[in-house]
């Protein structure tokens, strides 16, 4: 797999491009260092300034190499991502298109091939950032959303830092997302409803004889409404670091790629609504499992893993993942140890330890991730079937940078804005047949202490 996304990588056509003019300018320094290791070479100087110039351009050009390298395996990794596709479960109504079944979430899946910047590199756009006398710069200020401030980051950059952020979330990958083209977008769905005596809040239907009359059903509909609410990063640097750290620029974005990605977790988990993603945690479709009368404080039990399975939406079982804290593992490997640990493919195995280095409990895989809670607190593993949970993505990405908010301290501050939304497509707990029997896509496991 490796071998051949190297293959894929290599042959695109801006890794050619990059290529080409990094063997340029390596072909350009080695005249020049040959005529300057000359005792009688002529204009010495001269030709020392122009293969300094050569020699710092060739290490841009291998840095954005470097860069493209990342972003590109980024695309190839997600599209390939050895995650289950999402897909609408059974009982667990979908209640819009969303992402075709088996395809990423990287940008050119969402908004289609990048725009070819007219910057060089991501560096370039930087560097010309800090500056402001650059024209192209100027023209970036000037578009999208004015309100957010900061200059527009080319679409070609902008993605690979949406793609880089993706590698490192864990909701994301999982979910159902919308690309936005404005800043709201109308998901259409349906009342969940209770299902003892018919479906989405009043669709009922049976079996009629020939000529018989078909009675009519009133299901209820509602609409989920994504609004684009501005995720922002702010980080500082000082001024020498900047300009004389050749990769500066790849540092600040590979911080703010992975800033998005933290904070956006936490946001989809935990977040209250307000100018924000509706979190998992703060959901009126959460489900949460009671701890057992006698169970010992900040544990976690067999009993209480079987019973938050079975609360569990049935058409979600097979796109459902179980989220936990490092200290909650702890407490699941204990549990190991009692009932045995399966370290391949086995008949229904409590707990798997893969090759890969994955985890799978009760056959689903195990993610851990701190934005769970600590042992014994609501919510510290969690049973959850992202692909019930809705992300909008706007397509721009704005960058802007000052040196004159810290000017005291010879600092330089980069600002970041990523607009996007989020919340679960339930909003309401599903009653069963049986009409005593809840079950959700998000079900967590109650304080225990």
């Amino acid at each position: 797999i490796t071998d051949n996304i190297d293959r894929v990588v290599d042959e695109t056509p801006r890794m050619k491009e990059l290529r080409g003019a990094l063997e340029e300018k390596v072909a350009v320094g080695d005249r020049l260092h040959k005529e300057l290791a000359t005792p009688s070479c002529p204009d010495r100087e001269s030709k020392a300034r122009d293969f300094a110039r050569i020699a710092e351009e060739a290490k841009r050009l291998s840095a954005d190499m470097e860069a493209e390298r990342n972003y590109q395996e980024a695309s190839v990794r997600a599209n390939r991502s050895e995650r289950e596709p999402t897909r609408p479960g059974g009982d667990a109504p979908h209640v819009g298109a969303g992402v075709p079944l088996g395809r990423g979430r990287t940008y050119r899946d969402m908004f289609g091939e990048p725009g070819r910047s007219d910057f060089a590199s991501f560096g370039e756009f930087m560097r010309a950032l800090e500056g402001r006398s650059d024209p192209r710069i100027a023209r970036r200020m000037n578009e999208g959303i004015l309100a957010d401030g900061g200059a527009l980051v080319p679409t070609e950059y902008g993605g690979a830092l949406m793609d880089l952020a993706l590698e490192s979330e864990l909701v994301r990958p999982l979910a159902t997302v919308y690309p936005m083209v404005s800043d709201k977008r109308v998901v259409p769905g349906a009342v969940l409803g209770d299902h003892s005596d018919n479906l989405f809040g009043g669709l009922v239907g049976g079996f009629v004889p020939e000529g018989g009359t078909i009675g009519e059903s009133d299901p209820k509909y509602r609409s989920v409404n994504l609004v684009a609410r501005k995720l922002a990063c702010l980080c500082k640097g000082s001024i020498e670091w900047s300009q004389d750290a050749p990769d500066s620029d790849l540092t600040v974005r590979n911080l703010v790629s992975k800033g998005i990605a933290w904070f956006a977790d936490m946001a989809y988990i935990h977040g209250d609504g307000a100018g924000g993603p509706l979190g998992i945690m703060n959901s009126p479709c959460l489900i949460t499992v009671a701890e057992e009368s006698s169970q010992t404080s900040y544990t976690i039990n067999r009993t209480n893993l079987n019973k938050m399975l079975c609360r569990l939406a049935p058409g979600s079982f097979k796109t459902s993942a179980w989220v936990c804290s490092l200290t909650a593992l702890a407490q699941i490997l204990g549990i190991v140890e009692n009932f045995g640990l399966e370290n391949g493919p086995g008949s229904n195995p409590l707990f798997q330890m893969l090759p890969d280095g994955t985890f799978r409990l009760l056959t689903r895989p195990l993610y851990v991730h701190e934005a769970c809670a600590s042992i014994g607190e609501v919510g510290d593993i969690m049973l959850c079937d992202f692909s019930q949970y809705a992300i909008g993505m706007r397509q721009d990405v704005r960058i802007d940078s000052s040196e004159h908010v810290r000017f005291n301290t010879a600092e330089i501050m980069w600002r970041a804005i990523l607009r996007c939304d989020g919340q679960p497509l339930w909003n309401e707990v599903l009653t069963l047949r049986d009409g005593t029997t809840t079950v959700s896509p998000f079900i967590a496991l109650a304080q225990r202490h």
